[in-house]
């Protein structure tokens, strides 16, 4: 009786409004999908399910438009139109033909694009053949405005430091350089060149930008270079007429050798570069000692720890050591954590005890077969032989670590457990509190409409009137959107 009579007849309007717009939208992109596939323009032969009217307002083609594009936006109906025309207007002029316009509504699944086009391009009175962002909406257009200034002052800014950066780069500072940019008539000249070309990325410190040019260009790292490494270094740099230079560092030191050493080229980059090579060195170093320690220690090498053979094992400390070699790669060798892991690899049940043929093939696969004869000797360590080995008798320090991580295990499942139960009890509708005391109750239209969401909504991240179209659809079997009682 909601609009005023009843006839027996329940429309998707009548149930709700925004469930009827996506239930509409659903049924004519099925049959869109239902027509590209038989490879007619229509479906014909379905003369149980009536046509679906395809005839929207300009309102409901906005709604339709904010689903569609609003996600990312909140919905918000400025922004989201906004964002839907901008996906349309690949141009960015502001300006939509009518094919535009078709298109792009139908790739936000709005049939009819056609007929609202000529609805909003006559909005002043005239039809221009062309839609203007404002005719399509006030609000989305001073948004797309807003977004295109912004854009434009970003671009502006960011051409404005590539500018300035491209000329300092390429030595453009012409009151630094003198009148004549490509003038290089000094060492002086030379350095400020190669300090603008290779200082980008040092804030054109002096020493570090003349220190990193001569790195470049003595590629063996003996401090010293050839004619013909600097010649191809200044022309890679892109100062060909600096090869004159050389000769001038050259005879710095009283005679030509031909060899330009970095003390020659520059003093302040001198010691930078020697700094450079020293820290590299003494981090290579580091790493080379901390591999050769570790290597030494995951293959056992440790004489003095294992006796003359390595591969003698003689006491469980021997074994012990052993299985923290194998195992202990993933937990910095740490004794417990690698007695657990090596436990935990044999105790496949969880139950903390293993029997022989267990301990056997654990040892076997660990590369230890030699460490069989060791599981009397834990099995007998509480004075009586029951053919079982308890991770007790094995290790205290591994039964600590093992016992923590089950407890945590156990306590990580439990909250799984919780968290899908408590979802479980919310999609069925278990959720009393706001349903009332009595969870079947449904004393108005906005409980029963919850309660739907509840049932219905799993499967679209309880989105109500996603939720509430599928309930419709759930019961309209006929797709005429009505239901009798």
């Amino acid at each position: 009786s909601k609009d005023g009579n009843k006839d027996g007849i329940l429309r998707v309007e009548d149930f709700d409004p925004d469930a009827a717009v996506l239930v509409r939208q659903q049924l004519e992109e099925e049959r869109a999908a239902k027509a590209k596939r038989s490879g007619a323009r229509h479906p014909t032969g379905d003369h149980h399910r009536p046509e679906v009217d395809d005839t929207i307002s300009v309102e409901e083609m906005k709604q339709r438009l904010i689903r569609a594009h609003g996600k990312g936006c909140g919905f918000d109906p400025a922004r989201s139109l906004a964002a839907a025309w901008r996906v349309m207007d690949v141009s960015g002029d502001m300006k939509l033909t009518k094919a535009e316009w078709a298109e792009g509504l139908r790739n936000a699944g709005i049939p009819n694009g056609g007929r609202l086009f000529n609805a909003l391009d006559a909005a002043d009175g005239k039809r221009h053949g062309i839609l203007r962002v404002e005719d399509f909406d006030a609000a989305a257009a001073e948004v797309v405005r807003d977004q295109l200034a912004q854009e434009a002052a970003a671009h502006a800014k960011k051409e404005a430091q590539l500018d300035k950066q491209r000329k300092t780069q390429a030595g453009l500072d012409i009151a630094a350089m003198g009148k004549d940019k490509k003038a290089i008539e000094t060492a002086a000249d030379l350095k400020h060149r190669l300090v603008q070309v290779f200082g980008v990325d040092l804030g054109f410190a002096r020493g570090p930008s003349l220190a990193a040019a001569w790195r470049a260009m003595d590629v063996s790292g003996d401090l010293k270079l050839t004619k013909a490494e600097w010649g191809e270094g200044m022309r890679r740099a892109g100062v060909p007429e600096a090869m004159r230079m050389f000769n001038r560092f050259d005879a710095k030191d009283g005679h030509r050798d031909g060899i330009l050493t970095l003390d020659d080229f520059d003093e302040e980059a001198a010691a930078i570069v020697r700094e450079q090579i020293a820290v590299e060195k003494a981090a290579a170093l580091k790493k080379e000692q901390e591999i050769d320690k570790q290597m030494k220690f995951r293959e056992g090498l440790e004489v003095h720890a294992l006796g003359t053979d390595q591969n003698k094992i003689e006491t469980v400390q021997d074994l012990k050591k052993r299985l923290v070699q194998v195992f202990g790669k993933e937990v910095g060798f740490d004794r417990g954590e690698a007695l657990a892991a090596a436990w935990r690899s044999m105790d496949k049940s969880g139950d903390l005890k293993l029997t022989k043929a267990e301990w056997g093939h654990g040892m076997r696969s660990a590369g230890i077969p030699e460490a069989l004869k060791f599981f009397n000797k834990f099995d007998s360590k509480d004075g009586s032989r029951d053919g079982i080995l308890t991770l007790e008798d094995f290790d205290a320090q591994a039964l600590a670590v093992v016992t923590a991580q089950l407890e945590r295990e156990a306590a990580a499942a439990a909250q799984k457990e919780k968290e899908i139960d408590k979802q479980m009890q919310f999609r069925q509708g278990m959720d009393v509190q706001a349903m009332g005391s009595d969870q079947n109750t449904l004393n108005t239209v906005q409980d029963l409409k919850k309660r739907l969401v509840q049932v219905f909504g799993k499967e679209v991240g309880f989105d109500r009137s996603q939720a509430l179209a599928l309930a419709w659809r759930a019961m309209d079997k006929s797709g005429d959107l009505k239901l009798t009682k």
